[in-house]
């Protein structure tokens, strides 16, 4: 009896220690050691739009280095800022991080990425905005060094076509307003918008599936009765 117990409690947490999701995607993972020429030392804030097509949740942030982490200490040597902006609002989705040479973090290819309180992002358009890095810019005529990961469809890079690259020269942290849209064709060589910079980028992946503390205490009542009436079912006969 005791045994069947222990097995309703297990099955109860392991409902309840359903994961997030599974491995997560870099949204725009950028090559390291490109190009030198295409390198620009901004002063300002660059941004790259993206539209989420399915409720997804962010586990890191990144920042464009080229692959040396020296890179990190930014334009102005005070590293470099990272944060998500809802282009409808122009608010921040959720807390914005710098990102430092001192900063705790993975190496993935050019870009170094951070791990951040989990946060969800529900379907809309949002930029990935970096304030004072040292990024990548396509405009240079120095080729496209960005993949794009949309997570099986999660993300969308192109259906929209006023998805932009963003730009100001502000010294604080914001959304910026001005706006080219990310190339195609002759000017990048590829036949959908690519990233106008490598810059800032995030880690994400398919949403929380775990059901809701009513559901929850439903699937426990449900385990419980019928383990009750298991027990029931095998409890030895007294005479």
């Amino acid at each position: 009896m005791m045994t069947r117990r222990t097995t309703a409690v297990g099955l109860i947490l392991v409902l309840i220690a359903i994961p997030r999701g599974a491995s997560a995607d870099i949204a725009f993972d950028n090559a390291a050691n490109v190009p030198a020429n295409g390198i620009q030392n901004w002063v300002g804030n660059l941004g790259l739009d993206f539209i989420v097509s399915s409720l997804v949740t962010v586990t890191q942030l990144g920042a464009f280095d080229n692959g040396d982490t020296a890179n990190l200490s930014g334009t102005v040597g005070a590293g470099v800022t990272v944060g998500i902006f809802d282009v409808t609002s122009g608010l921040l989705a959720a807390p914005s991080l710098i990102i430092t040479p001192s900063s705790v973090g993975s190496q993935i290819n050019g870009d170094f990425l951070v791990d951040v309180t989990p946060f969800d992002l529900s379907p809309g358009t949002y930029s990935i905005v970096t304030l004072n890095d040292a990024n990548y810019n396509t405009g240079f005529g120095y080729g496209v060094q960005t993949t794009m990961n949309d997570g099986g469809g999660l993300l969308d890079f192109s259906s929209n076509p006023s998805l932009t690259a963003r730009w100001d020269t502000g010294s604080g942290f914001e959304f910026p307003v001005s706006s080219v849209a990310n190339p195609h064709g002759a000017d990048s060589g590829e036949a959908v918008p690519v990233p106008r910079f490598a810059a800032g980028t995030f880690a994400f992946q398919a949403a929380a599936t775990v059901p809701e503390p009513a559901s929850l205490a439903m699937w426990a009542s449900m385990i419980a009765l019928a383990m009750c009436g298991h027990c029931r079912k095998f409890r030895p006969q007294t005479s």
